[in-house]
């Protein structure tokens, strides 16, 4: 995955993206479903726990054992080798959790059936659809770690 034009902000002297994490993994999810080339088993893998589904009930949704999702998920950065049907419902059903339209799925299915057999390209994902509205705020717990540093370079200077 390629995430464009990311914004940074300085946060205790480390460089960090400026960006809302949750947005971000929607994204990515919605960004799976339709991209080209078929999944791989760590993508089956993020899409099982950003649906917050176990195994179990991610096989239950294809009428298969949770050995058959674990055997995906091995493969880890390689496509799974899952049956084009299978991969197409997969795909629509994370469009489908992630908010899509019923409307829309429809025209989704004929992109989505292309795109599996497609060549894999990288993800790519402009920051402006991950952005954060406002600039972030020192949280109670940084301004003590903050408070607890400045004191304790104080300290050190003390004879």
């Amino acid at each position: 995955m390629i995430l464009t034009d990311v914004p940074l902000v300085e946060i205790q002297g480390e460089w960090s993206p400026f960006i809302n994490y949750r947005k971000l993994d929607k994204e990515i999810s919605l960004a799976l479903a339709r991209k080209a080339g078929p999944l791989t088993g760590n993508q089956v893998r993020f899409i099982r726990l950003r649906l917050g589904m176990t195994l179990a009930e991610l096989a239950a949704k294809f009428d298969h054992k949770r050995q058959a999702v674990m055997k995906w998920e091995k493969h880890g950065p390689d496509p799974t080798q899952m049956r084009t049907p299978t991969e197409i419902v997969f795909r629509l059903m994370i469009l489908r959790e992630e908010g899509v339209a019923q409307g829309q799925l429809g025209k989704a299915l004929e992109g989505i059936e292309s795109a599996i057999h497609a060549p894999s390209e990288p993800l790519i994902i402009p920051a402006s659809r991950v952005a954060v509205s406002r600039r972030p705020r020192k949280s109670g717990v940084a301004k003590e770690i903050e408070r607890s540093a400045s004191a304790d370079v104080l300290r050190q200077g003390e004879p």
